[in-house]
């Protein structure tokens, strides 16, 4: 693996590490490209801001020292700067318009929460409704062309019938390859045990011969390479025959 472009900072408020510490230890593994994507600002309508993201005083600094950091590091690494984003239907074009004039090269779509923000996607108790609303803003999502890759396609925790998730899932893996949106194999989901990555999603996301990227999600300096989570990616592939990208192409904003 030498392109992780899924890193966060700490000005998101739940990670650690300097950025100079996430790309010494990007190198150690032999990383040639990375990207931090931080959790982008959004002022919510009522005025106030999510403690998940980044703040919005916060976001110029933060594109300001990735940038100066490309300069330092340019012999050695290729070094990009974006946002992780949910899409809102009905605030997206401001998510992307703030991420544009602060000079972010390009978004990821990590759908943690739905529509406004206040349906958070891991909650199981997550019916039909919520299901079919996740797959919804993928969908408009891809269609914007905007993103780079869906991190943690399978993150959505569901308490329904089983044969819906996988029709879900199917229907994610249809839009996939439809607006050529590939999906992401996570891997703080793997080191920290959490429901995803799900091999159900991953079997089907094999027989559709989806566009597959690989991301560390690092949260902290250690995991800006997390060489046993790599390793379980790496038999995910050969397990579910998937398509492995291993240079995937960011998409400009």
């Amino acid at each position: 693996m030498v392109v992780n472009l899924h890193s966060h900072t700490y000005r998101c408020h739940h990670a650690t590490g300097t950025e100079k510490q996430y790309i010494e230890r990007a190198l150690q593994g032999g990383i040639k490209v990375m990207g931090f994507s931080d959790h982008i600002p959004l002022i919510n309508d009522d005025g106030t801001q999510d403690i998940h993201r980044v703040w919005v005083n916060d976001a110029p600094g933060y594109i300001q020292t990735v940038n100066a950091l490309k300069e330092d590091y340019r012999e050695v690494l290729e070094l990009h700067v974006g946002f992780e984003s949910e899409f809102y239907p009905a605030h997206f074009g401001k998510m992307l318009e703030t991420a544009q004039n602060l000079g972010a090269e390009y978004l990821l779509l990590g759908q943690h929460f739905l529509f406004n923000g206040t349906v958070y996607v891991g909650n199981a108790a997550n019916g039909d409704a919520e299901l079919e609303d996740y797959v919804y803003c993928i969908e408009q999502a891809a269609k914007t062309g905007k993103f780079t890759y869906l991190c943690h396609p399978d993150i959505i925790a569901y308490g329904g019938d089983r044969r819906n998730l996988i029709n879900a899932y199917k229907k994610i893996c249809e839009i996939s390859n439809k607006y050529s949106l590939p999906v992401e194999i996570n891997m703080l989901g793997i080191r920290d045990n959490r429901r995803y990555p799900n091999p159900e999603f991953w079997k089907i996301a094999g027989e559709y011969g989806c566009e597959t990227v690989f991301g560390f999600d690092a949260h902290d300096a250690q995991s800006a390479y997390d060489g046993q989570s790599l390793a379980v990616a790496e038999k995910m592939v050969k397990e579910f025959n998937l398509n492995l990208n291993e240079h995937p192409k960011i998409v400009q904003i």
